[in-house]
Formats: structure tokens, C-alpha cells, sequence
């Protein structure tokens, strides 16, 4: 694909989710400048690697997801080159920071279950909501959150387990 065309598509999304990817990245970053490179990158590397995912209706998920992860990746390097590192700064990057209906409006979910994933870990929740809710294979989420294939498949058995846990906990309060 020539360089034209990926602009051309570059400027579409942008057009389209813009704000939001931006949104969802700045509230990692705090920096506008350092957000846009992450938006660049996470843009060209989507259209230089998953073209076939562009046209899907899941593909707002994704894009989300994947600007997320790379924010959050920037977010460390950053944190790692600093001289000092306070240990509790990590530990502020929490989903309640993040718009969670960005990943789980259109997944189908209920909201019980809803809930239930809110209380995962953000990866962990990352890779039910694009497996179950919006059909990725695993070998399709690992360049997403940053994993190989089996590290996905392994952590959504045991978010699964996790998330069956805490529905019959949930079951058992109700019944009492």
C-alpha cells in the first residue's frame, strides 16, 4: 500500500475516533504531545499490520485497547527512565481512571457481568471483552496487550475462572 493511501486512512480514523483515542490515551499520559506519537504509532502499526480489521464492527474496541496498551507501555518506559521511581505512581493507572463503556458497550455483556469485569485486572478484562465479545483469536489480542499467544489463552482461563468465582459469590449474596 502506498504511503498516500495509508494517510488517506489514517485521516478517516482520526475523523471517526479522534477524541476518543485521544481521550482514552491522555488520561494514561497526561502529556498532549506524547499522545500524539502514540496515536501515530499504534495507527501506522494498525494499518501496516491488521488492514483486515478495519472494516469490523468491533474494530472501535480494538483501536481503544490498542492505544490504551501503548499509552500505558509509553507510561512505564517513561516511569523507568526517571531517576527516581515512586512505586505508588503505577499503582494510580487504575481502570476507574479509564471509560470502561469505550470496551464493553458493544460486547453484548449484561450488566451484572458488567460489573463483574470492571472488578478484573485491565488486561485480564482487555482480552475476555475482544475474545468472547468481539470473536479475536488469541493470536490476534497478543500484539494488543503485549503477550504471546499462549500468555493470552493462559490469562483468559483464568480470568474466566476469576469471573465464574465471583458470579457465584454474587449468586450466593443474592439468595441470602
Amino acid at each position: 500500500m502506498c504511503e498516500d493511501a495509508r494517510n488517506v486512512i489514517i485521516k478517516e480514523i482520526d475523523k471517526k475516533y479522534g477524541r476518543l483515542i485521544r481521550k482514552v490515551a491522555y488520561e494514561v499520559l497526561h502529556d498532549s504531545h506524547e499522545v500524539e506519537d502514540i496515536i501515530q504509532s499504534v495507527l501506522w502499526n494498525l494499518i501496516s499490520r491488521h488492514m483486515d480489521k478495519l472494516g469490523e464492527k468491533s474494530f472501535r474496541g480494538y483501536l481503544c485497547t490498542a492505544v490504551r496498551n501503548a499509552a500505558i507501555n509509553e507510561y512505564r518506559r517513561r516511569e523507568k527512565a526517571a531517576v527516581s521511581v515512586d512505586p505508588f505512581d503505577l499503582s494510580k493507572l487504575t481502570e476507574q481512571q479509564i471509560d470502561t463503556k469505550a470496551f464493553c458497550n458493544n460486547q453484548g455483556f449484561g450488566v451484572e457481568l458488567e460489573e463483574v469485569l470492571n472488578q478484573l485486572d485491565y488486561i485480564d478484562k482487555d482480552i475476555i471483552c475482544l475474545h468472547y465479545g468481539d470473536g479475536y483469536t488469541y493470536a490476534e489480542i497478543a500484539p494488543v496487550v503485549g503477550m504471546s499467544d499462549s500468555a493470552v489463552r493462559k490469562r483468559a482461563e483464568r480470568a474466566l475462572k476469576k469471573l465464574e468465582v465471583m458470579l457465584l459469590d454474587r449468586e450466593v449474596k443474592n439468595d441470602k
